[in-house]
C-alpha cells in the first residue's frame, strides 16, 4: 500500500513540475526569465523517478515473493479440502458445480485484495486531484462526479447479470465442456475418429459455447448503449473544461504551464474515478462470487472419520456386516437388503455375479466410501464408522477394474508407489513385478526399471492396457496389505499370464484376507470361498466343489462359461 501512496505522489508531483517548467521555457523565449531555473526542477524531478523506479524495483520483488508464497497455500489448502471431502461428496452434482466455480475464482481472490489497496490509491488520487480542479475549474467537479457515477450504474448490472447467469448455467458449461473433453482426450480419440464422431460431438460443444457466449453479448450490448451516451456527455465535458481553460488562458489569469497542470489533474481525476469505481465493482463481483469459494471450504464430507486408530495388522482383519441396508445417495431404492456376511480373517473370498448384483458395492462399504443405510459394517469387532479412516487404509490395497496408471513416472516408480511410507526398495519392487509377470517386459523397456511410461514426455513409451494392468497388480504385490481387494483385476490381461498372477496371489497373500471379484470363474475357483450375488443379496456361498453340486446358478455360469472356452 505505501508503494502505491508513494507512486501516486510521485506522478502528481511530476505532473506539478512539469507544468512549471514549461513556464520557466516560456518566459526564457520571451527573455523574462533564464533557462538556470530550470535546474532545480530537473533536479527534483530526476531524483523523484530514481526513488519511484527503486521503490518498484523493491516492491515489485517482494511482490512475486508473497505471490507465490500465497498461491502455495491457498491451492494446497484447495487439494487438502478436496481429499478430505471424499467420493461420495465429490460425486454430487451441486457440489461439483460449486467446485467448478470454486476453481475459476480461485485465481482471482488475490486480484481482490489488490484492488482494497489500489482503492486507497484511487482516493489519493482523487482528492488531490479535486482541490487542484476547484482551484481552476470548479463547476468541472461535480460534472465529473456524476458522469463517473452514471457509469458505476450499468457496470455493477453487468456484473450481476453476469454472475446470475454463470451461477444458472454452471452444470450446463460442464457438459460442453465435457464434449471437448473428448475431443482432447487421447484415450477417447481413436473412438471418436473411427466412428466418426468428430461432428457430433464438436457441434454439441459449439452450440453449448455459442449459448453461452451470446447471453454474455446480450447483457455487454445493454452495458454498450449506456456507454454510448455517457461518451457523449465526456466529450461535452472535457470540451468545456478546454474551453474555460483556454478562455482564462487569454485574460492572463494563468500560464501554459498551469494549464498543462490543470487539464492533466482533471484527466487523472476522471481516471481515478473510473479506477475507483471499476475497483469497486471488482470487490463486489469478487465478494458476490467468493461466496461459492466460502461455501465450497465450508462443506463437510459425507463420510465422517472415525477417532479410533487402528494398528498396521500383521494378518488379514475379519470383516461383518450384521443386517445391512444401503441405498445410493439421493435414492430410495435398496441395492442391498439384510445384507449378513461374515469373512474371516486370512480367508480368501472370491465374489461373482452379473452386472449390478451389488458386488463392488460391496467393496466399497468396506473402504468406507459408502456407508450402509442401516446395519453396520464390523472391522476386527469394531464398527468401521468408529475407525480412523486413515489408519484403516494403511491397512488395504485395492485394485479396481479402472485401475490407475502413472505415465510421467518411471516402471519402478509405478510399483513402488504401494508403499510409500518406507523409502523404495529396489529388490521388493523386482520381486513384486516378477509375480506380477511384469519383469520381463520392463527388462525390454530401452531404459529398464527406470523408463518413462508414457510417449507425452521424452523418451517415454506407452505400454499396452494388459502391461498396465500388470504394472498395477505389481503394485499390491509391493504393498502387501493385511487385507487385498481386487475387483476385476486381470480384465486385460492374457489367459496364461492370468493363471500365474492367481497362483501368485493366493500363495503370497497366505495369512491376509483377500477379496477377489471376478467374471472369470477360472480366477475365483481355488478360492476357500465363493459368494454369488445377485440383486444385493447373497445366494448361494461355498467353494467350487460345493456350488457345482448345487447345481445352481454358479454352477449353470460355470458350465456356460466352459462351454465357450471349448467352442
Amino acid at each position: 500500500m505505501s508503494r502505491r501512496v508513494f507512486q501516486t505522489l510521485n506522478d502528481i508531483l511530476s505532473v506539478y513540475l512539469f507544468g512549471r517548467i514549461l513556464d520557466v521555457m516560456v518566459g526564457a523565449s520571451n527573455n523574462t526569465k533564464s533557462l538556470e531555473e530550470l535546474y532545480p526542477f530537473l533536479f527534483v524531478i530526476g531524483i523523484s523517478n530514481l526513488a519511484n523506479r527503486l521503490v518498484n524495483v523493491f516492491f515489485n520483488w517482494q511482490r512475486s515473493n508473497l505471490d507465490y508464497r500465497r498461491d502455495i497455500r491457498l491451492y494446497s489448502e484447495y487439494r487438502k479440502h478436496l481429499y478430505r471431502l471424499g467420493i461420495q461428496t465429490l460425486e454430487l452434482p451441486d457440489v461439483k458445480n460449486t467446485n467448478i466455480r470454486t476453481e475459476q475464482e480461485l485465481t482471482k481472490i488475490w486480484s481482490s485484495a489488490d484492488n482494497l489497496i489500489f482503492i486507497v490509491q484511487y482516493l489519493i488520487e482523487i482528492v488531490s486531484s479535486v482541490f487542484v480542479v476547484l482551484a481552476y475549474v470548479p463547476i468541472a467537479v461535480p460534472l465529473i462526479l456524476v458522469l463517473a457515477v452514471l457509469r458505476f450504474i450499468p457496470d455493477r448490472k453487468l456484473t450481476k447479470d453476469f454472475y446470475a447467469f454463470d451461477l444458472q448455467h454452471t452444470e450446463y458449461r460442464r457438459l460442453y465442456n465435457s464434449d471437448s473433453g473428448v475431443l482432447d482426450n487421447t484415450s477417447t480419440l481413436l473412438e471418436v475418429k473411427s466412428s466418426s464422431l468428430f461432428d457430433f460431438f464438436f457441434g454439441r460443444w459449439l452450440t453449448g459455447r455459442k449459448f453461452m457466449m451470446e447471453g454474455y453479448q446480450s447483457f455487454r450490448l445493454d452495458a454498450a448503449k449506456w456507454g454510448v451516451v455517457l461518451s457523449v456527455f465526456e466529450v461535452i465535458l472535457n470540451a468545456f473544461v478546454t474551453w474555460t481553460l483556454a478562455l482564462a488562458l487569454i485574460a492572463g489569469k494563468l500560464s501554459i504551464g498551469s494549464i498543462t497542470f490543470a487539464i492533466n489533474m482533471v484527466s487523472r481525476l476522471n481516471d481515478g474515478l473510473d479506477q475507483l469505481l471499476y475497483a469497486l465493482t471488482s470487490i463486489y463481483e469478487s465478494s458476490t462470487r467468493l461466496t461459492d469459494v466460502k461455501k465450497f471450504f465450508e462443506l463437510e464430507p459425507a463420510i465422517i472419520s472415525g477417532d479410533i486408530q487402528m494398528p498396521k495388522l500383521k494378518n488379514g482383519p475379519g470383516i461383518k456386516f450384521d443386517n445391512v441396508d444401503f441405498a445410493y445417495p439421493g435414492s430410495e431404492k435398496l441395492i442391498m437388503k439384510n445384507l449378513n456376511l461374515e469373512i474371516k480373517s486370512g480367508e480368501r473370498i472370491a465374489i461373482v455375479g452379473e452386472n449390478g448384483a451389488g458386488k463392488t458395492t460391496l467393496t466399497k462399504m468396506i473402504m468406507r466410501i459408502y456407508d450402509p443405510k442401516s446395519g453396520t459394517v464390523t472391522i476386527n469387532g469394531k464398527d468401521l464408522r468408529s475407525l480412523d479412516l486413515d489408519s484403516w487404509y494403511q491397512n488395504v490395497g485395492l485394485l479396481q477394474q479402472e485401475f490407475n496408471h502413472f505415465g510421467h513416472l518411471s516402471a519402478k516408480q509405478n510399483i513402488a508407489v504401494g508403499d510409500i511410507s518406507k523409502p523404495l526398495d529396489e529388490e521388493k519392487v523386482r520381486q513384486a513385478a516378477r509375480m506380477a509377470d511384469t519383469d520381463k517386459f520392463i527388462q525390454e523397456y530401452p531404459q529398464g526399471y527406470d523408463q518413462i511410461l508414457s510417449e507425452a514426455f521424452t523418451g517415454g513409451i506407452r505400454p499396452s492396457t494388459g502391461q498396465k494392468q500388470k504394472l498395477a497388480i505389481a503394485r499390491f504385490f509391493y504393498r502387501n496389505s493385511p487385507l487385498i481387494i481386487f475387483d476385476e483385476p486381470t480384465a486385460a490381461i492374457d489367459a496364461v499370464s492370468e493363471y500365474n498372477i492367481f497362483n501368485q496371489i493366493y500363495n503370497f497373500f497366505a495369512g491376509k484376507t483377500v477379496i477377489i471379484i471376478s467374471h472369470r470363474f477360472s480366477t475365483v475357483r481355488s478360492a476357500d470361498r465363493i459368494l454369488v450375488m445377485d440383486h444385493g443379496e447373497i445366494v448361494e456361498q461355498g467353494s467350487h466343489t460345493e456350488l457345482m453340486a448345487m447345481n445352481g446358478k454358479y454352477a449353470n455360469a460355470f458350465k456356460l462359461q466352459a462351454e465357450g472356452y471349448q467352442s
